[in-house]
């Protein structure tokens, strides 16, 4: 260890507290450094979740689809059935010309075509709903997906970042005054 030329014991250690107190603080700085590099990397996690949760999202959003398609195929059946039944009441208006066959009542099948025709109608609406509410599940998913990923990315940088500009903010003026004294007392005068 050396000293400013002349010194003392006493002053020997003195320096060499003073060493281990510059260590320390660079020790301490460091590992603050790493600590919160480390908290705030952990961040990520929140940004995970929200990419899982765009995933969920999204997968609603494909059920709500299958379930439009669903209320489609319903919809088609219901048509078909409404022509089936018209197709039944012409064939009974035929017949109710006929002496002796005639006089069937068809007005249940008018009121049945009808029905037939009012829950097609309310299932084109449903379906329509449907389609938007899972449309806007495929856009809102996406970007919270995208979102998480970015801000995951940031967290990751940020992190770095900040446990750098914590360990060397308060260390690399304080080392570089004492080193420069330090050496300056090892140099011959």
């Amino acid at each position: 260890m050396g000293g400013p030329p002349g010194a003392t014991s006493t002053s020997r250690f003195r320096l060499t507290v003073l060493d281990l107190l510059i260590g320390a603080w660079v020790v301490l700085w460091i590992s603050v450094a790493v600590a919160v590099g480390v908290q705030v990397n952990n961040l990520r996690d929140l940004a995970d979740t929200v990419v899982v949760a765009a995933d969920s999202v999204d997968s609603a959003a494909r059920a709500l689809q299958r379930t439009a398609d669903a209320i489609g195929t319903t919809r088609t059946g219901l048509a078909q059935t409404e022509e089936g039944l018209k197709q039944v009441q012409n064939a009974l208006d035929a017949l109710g010309s006929i002496p002796l066959v005639g006089g069937f009542a068809t007005g249940g099948l008018a009121d049945a075509v009808t029905s037939l025709q009012q829950a097609a109608d309310r299932l084109r609406a449903l379906q329509g709903e449907v389609v938007t509410l899972a449309t806007d599940a495929r856009v809102t998913a996406a970007s919270a997906r995208a979102s998480g990923r970015q801000a995951g990315d940031s967290i990751g940088t940020l992190a770095i970042l900040l446990a750098i500009a914590i360990a060397f903010m308060p260390t690399v003026p304080v080392l570089a005054a004492y080193l420069a004294g330090r050496l300056g007392w090892r140099r011959p005068h």
